[in-house]
């Protein structure tokens, strides 16, 4: 809320994780993007979970974001199963 300073997200769920290293990098990086591009902070929190997310869609960091087209269609698949 507003008045304390916090708000919640919804989370992202991958039933099937690959891989977790990388997460937390893929979150800073998403949020971020957002942030520096102006977003309110609720839609770069939400953003960073969704990158973090597809990170974990694949083996090591990177993996997962090789392939434009595994990015989008993960990223769709996601938001619809967000909690």
């Amino acid at each position: 809320s507003r008045k304390s300073g916090f708000c919640h997200a919804g989370a992202y769920l991958n039933p099937d994780i690959a891989d977790a290293i990388g997460a937390g990098d893929s979150f800073n990086a998403g949020f971020i993007y957002k942030f520096i591009n102006g977003s309110r902070l609720s839609e770069c929190q939400d953003f960073g979970s969704l990158v973090a997310a597809v990170s974990t869609t694949r083996p090591g960091g990177t993996a997962a974001f090789d392939d434009p087209r595994h990015i989008s269609d993960t990223m769709e698949k996601f938001r619809n199963s967000c909690l």
